[in-house]
C-alpha cells in the first residue's frame, strides 16, 4: 500500500461482466483494488451500487475513473480522497 487511499462510488446497470470490465481497468494500469463492496436495494429498484478502495497517487487514480466513466454500464462514478490522521 503507497499512496492516499481513496474511495470510488460507482452506480453501475446490473449487467453480466460489469465487476470484471471495471477490475479491468484497474488492471490495465497496474493498479490493485483494495477492497470492492456491492450495495443493492432491491426493495426500492434501485442501481447497484460500488465502492472500491484503492491506494496511490492522484493522477493514476483520475486516470482509472475517466476510463470507467467510459464504460456503457456505468451510470456515476464519484472519487473521495481520505485524510491522512
Amino acid at each position: 500500500m503507497s499512496g492516499h487511499k481513496y474511495t470510488l462510488k460507482i452506480t453501475a446497470h446490473d449487467n453480466i461482466g460489469v465487476i470484471v470490465r471495471i477490475a479491468q481497468v484497474f488492471a490495465r494500469r497496474g493498479h490493485s483494488i483494495e477492497t470492492l463492496n456491492v450495495v443493492r436495494d432491491d426493495e426500492h429498484d434501485t442501481l447497484p451500487v460500488l465502492y472500491i478502495t484503492a491506494y496511490g497517487n492522484k493522477t493514476r487514480i483520475d486516470q482509472i475513473v475517466a476510463q470507467i466513466k467510459k464504460l456503457v454500464d456505468i451510470a456515476t462514478v464519484t472519487l473521495n480522497e481520505e485524510q491522512d490522521g
